[in-house]
């Protein structure tokens, strides 16, 4: 699986970069749309409310575990680098929405800042992507933190297809969770410590 991801992110930038072809944006959101339908169908053919009770918690869970988790590193990047700490720690809790992020930090803190959040957060992505199945193996659905926001759309069917239909519905919840806080959070630091 992981052959497959890295091969098809590879020849979607070989593609970018030599056929010069504008997708429109309508394009991609209907294949996205299509892709979440039929992991939506495939998880709700085995789905009763005693297992979506323990899946709800769960997801609540990892949401707090991806949001501290976050902040934390956000924190020891600042340390490490002795750079920036709110930039550092706005792109970590930035948690993968990286067209958010990249856009509130550039209007709140600069150019820079917002370059930082962006790039941080798509590795954040490309890093699951790559590294998810090796983590699932040591840290189950733990995991699933990792993805952040990207949990419930763009990482859910490799999540799906390496942990299972439980967790790929715990991913999705978590997923809709953190896209939820995301804006809450990050607005939040940026009005609170520049105004």
């Amino acid at each position: 699986m992981l052959y497959i991801i890295l091969l098809s992110f590879i020849v979607g930038i070989s593609t970018g970069l030599f056929l010069e072809i504008e997708l429109p944006s309508m394009f991609i959101d209907v294949f996205l749309a299509i892709m979440l339908f039929f992991i939506g169908y495939d998880l709700a053919t085995n789905l009763n409310f005693k297992k979506l009770k323990k899946l709800l918690l769960l997801s609540t869970k990892l949401a707090v575990a991806t949001v501290v988790g976050s902040a934390i590193a956000g924190y020891l990047a600042a340390s490490l680098f002795q750079n920036d700490t709110l930039a550092l720690l706005a792109a970590s809790l930035g948690m993968g929405w990286y067209s958010l992020t990249g856009a509130l930090l550039l209007r709140f803190l600069g150019s820079d800042a917002g370059l930082l959040g962006f790039i941080a957060n798509v590795l954040r992505e490309i890093f699951t992507f790559i590294l998810y199945p090796l983590f699932y193996k040591y840290a189950k659905t733990a995991a699933i933190s990792m993805a952040g926001a990207t949990s419930m759309d763009t990482t859910l069917p490799l999540i799906r297809k390496v942990s299972g239909r439980e967790a790929a519905l715990a991913s999705l919840i978590h997923g809709w969770i953190i896209s939820s806080l995301v804006p809450l959070i990050l607005m939040g630091l940026l009005t609170a410590v520049i105004s």
